[in-house]
């Protein structure tokens, strides 16, 4: 007779529960315990870092997209392809900040499916980060709201899906390859793998396969052997029948060393990346210029901060067709560390096949500090020797007269000195400490100095010395020519500065500035002896963003390139670089 199977022992009452239900009873427990775990999202770990769970396996690829037309795009890649208009949200990251008190760091926020009729959702594939791009954050001392205030203006990237009423009309469509800049007034960033675009705010251009074929052969970046060896590298539409009006003394320092990056900044900038290089700088030089009509096809102006990548886009601009001025004297203000990178730079519109006798253009480059030659031990900082004032002004009078030629025209006056006065004066770095005050043209009257073979009048009557007015004054033309004095910084900057938070802050700003908006600006200036604007804030319009992609394409917009980097790779670096010197880096954004 077999053995009978011994029954399961059962609890009775207060008695012990039995050992084997036990053990079932602790394990049902933990798993209890681990799904109340996984259900708080506090503990939830985000899909594509699941594989670092234990136990868990890899996540699974998604089916990749490859629009036709973004297959010819150089050094870009795969779309991840899911049907986005069946989800309710859509995982985004990007490079953002609460406000100016907090650090910028990357953060996961979602974009709310399906889209708007009027928008279209872009994969940022490249997107360029210029130091005033940094002053966006300035305005946010304290931001209460949940949303938070993202970086970058300018992109380039894959439409990926588009609103209904878009997808009507055929403005856009997916696989579309784009260039755009988004609405300053936004808190949206451009640093992002994907952005939701609203064509009717933001800026958004297709580029066909004609602008990326002549875009893969084009050098964007603005750079060249800072010896005098090679001046063919770089050519600009630009005529001049002049050479550069060099200072007495040449310094010897060049500009501040490029960042050391693992790629070659150019040829290695892939095809896409190149458009994400213009749209801001080119609206800034826009709405600068927009202050001024110049006469007679002839332009009389003054960049303080020239050296700036601003700077090379305004004079890149005004040497273009887009001006195309028969006479142009321009007078560059840089610092003494940039001259000889400058005169470079410069030496590039004297040379090549868009040189134009009959259109004769004085380009001079002045410096407002001295290099300082005395030793200076390591860890200390070395001191700026900036120029006596009146020096300085008899340097931009002697530039101010360069077109004057005393054998042929005949001597300056008072009666036609106005045709050499400036029509623009452009602050980009602070004019308070050398164009604000007034000058001592007595003084200068009593010093023989060079400019003396233009004009046979003392200048105090020229410059009507009587009336104590700021030096800027003095150059400008009469108010009632339409000449202007333009600030892209504080007008209050004691002395010139290349850092984005001294420029450009918005703490001391009242809460009404009259001289931000246009119509309050052009009333207020209506009360003054001359014509002031301030353009802080960025603006932006669809056909100075065509009319900047049509010269970068015909090779005449060029910038200088501090570094081409995955935004993963020492961004905080980058960010830090960026507030403490002007410059520019292209980042590759990483498909999410």
């Amino acid at each position: 007779m077999s053995e009978e199977t011994p029954k399961k022992k059962k609890s009775v009452g207060f008695a012990p529960l039995p050992e084997e239900d036990l053990k079932s009873h602790h394990e049902d427990l933990k798993k209890k315990e681990q799904e109340k775990l996984k259900s708080n999202p506090f503990h939830k770990i985000p899909p594509e870092l699941s594989y670092l769970e234990k136990k868990a396996p890899a996540p699974k690829a998604l089916p990749s997209y490859r629009p036709k037309k973004a297959a010819s795009l150089s050094g870009t890649s795969s779309v991840a392809d899911i049907d986005i208009r069946k989800l309710h949200y859509f995982n985004i990251k990007d490079i953002s900040v609460q406000n100016k008190e907090t650090e910028l760091n990357f953060n996961y926020p979602v974009i709310d499916l399906p889209l708007p009729a009027n928008q279209v959702l872009v994969d940022i594939k490249y997107a360029s980060l210029n130091s005033f791009d940094l002053s966006k954050i300035n305005r946010y001392l304290l931001n209460l709201s949940n949303t938070k205030v993202g970086l970058g203006y300018e992109f380039a990237g894959i439409i990926t899906d588009v609103g209904s009423a878009i997808e009507s009309n055929g403005t856009f469509a997916r696989g579309d390859a784009v260039v755009g800049i988004v609405d300053p007034l936004d808190r949206k960033g451009t640093l992002s793998t994907s952005l939701v675009v609203n064509p009717s705010r933001d800026i958004l251009v297709k580029l066909g396969d004609d602008a990326l074929a002549r875009a893969m052969n084009i050098n964007i970046e603005l750079s060249f052997d800072n010896s005098d060896a090679d001046t063919n590298s770089f050519e600009v539409d630009s005529s001049s029948d002049d050479s550069i009006d060099d200072q007495a003394a040449v310094p010897t320092k060049s500009v501040r060393e490029k960042k050391k990056s693992p790629y070659t900044i150019d040829p290695e900038i892939p095809t896409l990346a190149k458009f994400a290089s213009f749209p801001v700088l080119y609206c800034r030089a826009k709405q600068m210029l927009a202050h001024t009509k110049f006469a007679h096809n002839s332009g009389n102006i003054l960049i303080n901060g020239a050296d700036t990548n601003l700077g090379f886009t305004f004079i890149q601009l005004l040497n273009s067709p887009v001006y195309n001025f028969n006479k142009l004297n321009l007078i560059l203000i840089v610092r003494d560390s940039n001259y000889k990178y400058m005169s470079n730079f410069v030496k590039q519109f004297t040379i090549g096949h868009y040189y134009d006798e009959t259109k004769p253009k004085h380009i001079t480059i002045l410096t407002y500090d001295m290099v300082n030659e005395d030793l200076v031990l390591p860890g200390e900082k070395t001191p700026i020797n900036y120029k006596k004032k009146d020096y300085f002004a008899s340097e931009v009078i002697e530039a101010l007269f360069k077109p004057h030629t005393p054998l042929v025209d005949p001597p300056i006056s008072a009666e036609n000195i106005g045709q050499y006065k400036l029509d623009l004066l452009v602050d980009l770095v602070g004019s308070k400490m050398y164009f604000q005050d007034s000058i001592r043209f007595s003084k200068l009257d009593k010093i023989d100095l060079p400019l003396r073979e233009h004009t046979n009048v003392p200048l105090e009557e020229l410059f009507n010395a009587r009336v104590k007015e700021p030096f800027l004054v003095k150059l400008l033309k009469p108010k009632k020519t339409g000449s202007a004095f333009v600030s892209g910084c504080k007008f209050s900057l004691s002395e010139p500065t290349y850092r984005i938070d001294q420029a450009i802050d918005y703490s001391e700003a009242s809460v009404i500035n009259p001289w931000a908006a246009k119509w309050s600006s052009n009333l207020f200036n209506n009360w003054t002896n001359y014509n002031y604007f301030e353009e802080l804030e960025l603006r932006i319009d669809y056909h100075w963003v065509e009319e900047g992609l049509r010269l970068l394409l015909e090779d005449q917009l060029k910038f200088r390139i501090d570094d081409f980097s995955d935004w993963r790779n020492d961004y905080r670096g980058h960010i830090k670089q960026l507030r403490t010197e002007d410059g520019k880096v292209l980042f590759k954004i990483e498909d999410f």
